[in-house]
Formats: structure tokens, C-alpha cells, sequence
């Protein structure tokens, strides 16, 4: 998509929002390199319709969706790390975290307008007590059935034993 911006990162390429709209698609590579993160603040406050994330992308940044103005987002599968208050203040209503998701920031979600967060990680990803403070009521949190009782038990998911269930 034009009015991406890309700036160098480890073996990659990380890529900001510089003036993009629309539907927004972020390519796997530019200049022969993968695009592996998206930079933090780098779709804050997008107001586009759509932005669709390579497989390619492992990182999400601090704050990067932060008051985006985006319903759904779909995660790449080969996500490992979401960034603090990454989606903090957006108006997200569901999201599923890939299975190789291994940390999620603190405020990553806080104040979001989530309802559902699927988790698919077997093994519970380390969060904060504050992950998901200040989402309206009624927040469920759908884990692995086999992982249930981890979860429930698992420092800063604890917290949100009450709205954790297993996924159906």
C-alpha cells in the first residue's frame, strides 16, 4: 500500500503508517527483506478500513494500534510479541492471539472496546494484572480447553479467572 514507511530492523524491515487509508496491506518484504514488525505508534489513531498484516510480521510494537478506529484485525500466525498498550483505546471488538504469541504488554488492550479475545496459545503468553483494565463488561476470554486450568492459575491472567472460559 502507498503511505507505508519503512525503516530497517535486525534481519527485516519494520513499517509505520506515514499517510495510508483505505484498506491497507502491508507486504511480507520490501527491498528483498521481510517486513517483521510493525512499529510502535505506527497505525495509532488510523481510521482506515481495513489493514492486513503479513505472516511475515513476529512483533507488534508499544502502542501501535493505539485509538486505531479499526472493529476487526486479523494477527499473523507467526506472531510472537504484542507491545505495551498496543491496542490500547480501540475500538476492537474481538481478536484471536496466535498460538506462538509468547508476551502481550501491559495496558495492551486497556480501555479497548473488546468483548472476545480468543487465545490459541497452549502455554498462557506472560501478561501484566493491567492487560485488559477499563474493557467494558462482559469481556470473555476463550482459551485452549485443554489449558483451562493453567490459565486460571497463570500470574496476571489470574486476575481474569472469572472471564476466562475454554473455547467452545
Amino acid at each position: 500500500s502507498e503511505g507505508l514507511t519503512y525503516s530497517p530492523s535486525g534481519s527485516g524491515y519494520s513499517v509505520s503508517n506515514s499517510a495510508a487509508s483505505g484498506n491497507v496491506v502491508i507486504p511480507s518484504d520490501w527491498l528483498g527483506k521481510p517486513v517483521i514488525s510493525i512499529e510502535s505508534w505506527g497505525f495509532s489513531g488510523f481510521s482506515g478500513t481495513s489493514i492486513s498484516i503479513p505472516q511475515s510480521v513476529t512483533q507488534i510494537g508499544s502502542s501501535a494500534f493505539n485509538s486505531c478506529h479499526l472493529s476487526t484485525l486479523v494477527l499473523p500466525s507467526g506472531l510472537i510479541s504484542i507491545g505495551a498498550n498496543a491496542f490500547k483505546d480501540s475500538d476492537l471488538t474481538t481478536i484471536t492471539i496466535p498460538t506462538n504469541v509468547t508476551s502481550i504488554g501491559h495496558a495492551a488492550f486497556y480501555r479497548s472496546k473488546m468483548n472476545t479475545v480468543t487465545i490459541n496459545a497452549p502455554i498462557p503468553p506472560e501478561i501484566n494484572i493491567d492487560t485488559f483494565f477499563e474493557v467494558p463488561g462482559g469481556l470473555q476470554i476463550l482459551v485452549p480447553a485443554a489449558n483451562l486450568v493453567t490459565y486460571k492459575s497463570t500470574y496476571g491472567w489470574s486476575y481474569y479467572q472469572s472471564q476466562i472460559s475454554a473455547q467452545p
